[in-house]
């Protein structure tokens, strides 16, 4: 039993940080180790953590960079990197746009 409430604690502890397959692989265990009422109520509290992961993946999928969306943004940004000397390579590592964006960039600063 003194297992079980340690692991309790523990698995509270990590869902209350954010830690959720940590929490998650816990309350496996929990499940695991004990019988009855605790068995399914870790079951319950795994499909609960599983749910809330899934949707938190969802959520950061929606809400990752449309690099398509922002062009002229991006453009005014890379432009901006360029004429204060930046090398194509480090623009590409602050904005995360192709080198070919950047170089499509540096060639409308080298009309104008």
């Amino acid at each position: 039993m003194k297992k079980t409430s340690e692991l309790l604690t523990k698995a509270n502890e990590l869902e209350s940080m954010g830690l959720l397959r940590r929490a998650i692989s816990v309350w496996r265990e929990i499940q695991l180790l004990s019988d009855g009422d605790m068995k399914s109520t870790a079951l319950m509290k795994q499909r609960k953590l599983t749910t809330l992961l899934s949707s938190r993946l969802n959520d950061a999928e929606r809400k990752k960079y449309n690099c398509r969306e922002n062009i002229n943004e991006d453009r005014e940004l890379i432009l901006q990197h360029l004429k204060n000397g930046k090398t194509p390579r480090e623009i590409e590592m602050l904005t995360w746009r192709s080198t070919s964006f950047i170089y499509s960039c540096k060639k409308i600063l080298q009309e104008s």
